[in-house]
């Protein structure tokens, strides 16, 4: 399997946390010996928004499933770096390793959707969806007040 240099950055510097940890746990210290990539663009919300507001209007199914939509963003910010989808990494690295793959925050992503979905009717999800999503912030208001 072919593993890009970004690819290949990324799992140096999660090696590199893991084992900083273990030392951190041990007492011992551990030198800085890998290359960190991180961009402060995809923490930027309206680079995040952006992204998203191109793929709810391109995309029907991405307004009605929040993990289509960022696996869809995901998609178009690793392919700025990368000739290649996210989809063909394992999720492990991935969920370890997004910063170093320059990927947002799963929640930025879904706020960002909720934002445009609001002020934009035209990109509103399914009216199936949009009671599902009622019933669940009404259960979690009340799970909150306990």
């Amino acid at each position: 399997m072919y593993w890009s240099p970004l690819l290949s950055a990324a799992l140096s510097s999660y090696r590199l946390k893991t084992e900083r940890n273990k030392e951190k746990h041990s007492g011992r210290s551990v030198k800085n010996s890998a290359h960190i990539f991180w961009r402060n663009e995809m923490n930027n919300p309206n680079t995040i928004e952006n992204q998203v507001l191109t793929i709810l209007k391109e995309n029907t199914d991405a307004r009605n499933d929040d993990m289509k939509l960022y696996l869809l963003v995901c998609n178009r910010c690793y392919q700025r770096y990368e000739n290649q989808d996210i989809g063909g990494l394992p999720f492990a690295v991935i969920m370890n390793c997004y910063k170093e793959l320059h990927l947002p925050h799963f929640e930025s992503v879904r706020r960002s959707r909720a934002k445009l979905q609001a002020s934009h009717p035209e990109l509103a999800p399914s009216p199936e969806v949009q009671r599902g999503r009622k019933r669940c912030e009404h259960m979690y208001r009340t799970y909150a007040k306990l």
